[in-house]
């Protein structure tokens, strides 16, 4: 397994491992009948445009020795100003399979790390508050509860909640 920058070739399995992942990780949380109609090709197409923008900041993947993905972080500069945060973690996912192993500390790590590359100082991420086993993630990794915002998916109001990082660089310094 390496960990290496997403190319646009692989929108096509960062798609289908983005689509797996919600619709193991979602049920209960967002509503069914909206993950059962999740696309892979429309998700494709999306990653295709993140990959070629040029604006896009950073986006890794977690690749198997076969060429599998088997994750994927993406961020850059913060998005909903919360106040005294530069950066932010927009997405984080790993297939089922792939959890438990410390692939996705591996890749918080070294986006973290990225994040830094490019003059950051600090970094937010929205989650779902009732994806308890992502937000016990984030706790173990120092992130901070800071705010909370309630979203609408499929006519159903679901919560996320923020959690920061005030100092990303004595983040990485403290994980060796």
């Amino acid at each position: 397994m390496r960990i290496r920058p997403a190319k646009w070739d692989d929108a096509a399995g960062i798609a289908r491992m983005h689509v797996s992942s919600w619709q193991t990780s979602y049920p209960g949380i967002i509503p069914q009948h909206f993950l059962d109609t999740l696309s892979v090709e429309r998700r494709t197409e999306s990653w295709q445009h993140i990959l070629s923008d040029e604006n896009t900041e950073v986006v890794l993947v977690a690749e198997a020795d076969d060429g599998e993905i088997l994750g994927f972080v993406s961020g850059g500069k913060e998005r909903e100003s919360v106040p005294g945060y530069d950066g932010e973690l927009y997405a984080i996912y790993l297939l089922k399979d792939a959890q438990g192993k410390g692939i996705g500390y591996q890749l918080f790590k070294k986006f973290v790390k990225a994040l830094t590359e490019r003059g950051y100082n600090n970094m937010v991420l929205w989650v779902f508050r009732d994806n308890r086993v992502a937000r016990q993630f984030y706790e173990n990794l120092g992130g901070q509860l800071l705010a909370q915002k309630t979203l609408t998916i499929a006519q159903k109001d679901v919560v996320e909640v923020a959690h920061g990082w005030k100092d990303i660089k004595g983040w990485l310094i403290k994980q060796g």
